[in-house]
């Protein structure tokens, strides 16, 4: 637990995956949570280039077999995070799912 704060630290980016909350200057400010279905075999390049912007958010995989991905986003960068989506739309596939449709369970 100690390197974990540590790492934190160090990134600026304070993030409890708990509760999916990102903590900056003592605030507790929540997440934005958006589901995609994307090209499996661009999941990698996809979680390079959004950690390429430090600090704009997080990928994880929900779904490596159907390539269905969760964008966590830190508070006040959804704007960046979807122009960026909108210009790899271009060269891969990039679909929003939302929670509880077919494409998720």
């Amino acid at each position: 637990m100690q390197h974990s704060v540590i790492l934190i630290q160090i990134l600026g980016i304070f993030l409890y995956t708990n509760t999916e909350t990102f903590y900056e200057n003592k605030y507790i400010l929540k997440s934005i949570i958006k589901y995609y279905r994307v090209d499996r075999r661009e999941i990698a390049f996809l979680k390079f280039i959004l950690e390429a912007y430090d600090g704009i958010g997080i990928i994880k995989t929900e779904d490596p077999i159907r390539g269905i991905i969760s964008f966590h986003i830190a508070p006040g960068c959804q704007k960046q995070v979807t122009d960026i989506l909108r210009y790899l739309k271009k060269d891969i596939l990039i679909e929003p799912v939302t929670p509880g449709s077919q494409s998720l369970d």
